[in-house]
C-alpha cells in the first residue's frame, strides 16, 4: 500500500512541528506534500531540512487545491492534514 500525506500551510506557523511529527511516525509516507495557499510563510529553509514536495498557489484555492493534489499521485491512501493539526506518533498507523 502506498501512502500520501498532504500538509496544508496557510497563515498558521505549525509546519515544522507537523514535519517533525511526520518523521516520528511508525509508518512512513511514500510521498509527503506541503500544499501552500498564498504566500504567508517562506518555507525554503524547511525544504532543505525535510524531504517533501512543495506545491504553492499564489491564489487561495481553499480546500480544493489540497484535495486535488491527491489525484496526482499513484497511491492507495491519502491523508490530508489541515494547518492546525499536529499528528501524534501513530497517526498514520
Amino acid at each position: 500500500m502506498k501512502l500520501l500525506v498532504v500538509l496544508t500551510q496557510y497563515k498558521r506557523k505549525h509546519l515544522e512541528k507537523q514535519l517533525i511529527q511526520i518523521e516520528k511516525q511508525t509508518i512512513k509516507p511514500d510521498y509527503l506534500v506541503v500544499f501552500q495557499n498564498e504566500n504567508h510563510v517562506d518555507i525554503d529553509n524547511l525544504k532543505t531540512k525535510y524531504n517533501f514536495i512543495h506545491i504553492k498557489s499564489d491564489y487561495n484555492t481553499k480546500y480544493f487545491g489540497r484535495f486535488a493534489a491527491c489525484f496526482t499521485f499513484p497511491v492507495d491512501i491519502c491523508m490530508v492534514l489541515d494547518a492546525d493539526i499536529i499528528p501524534g506518533t501513530n497517526c498514520l498507523k
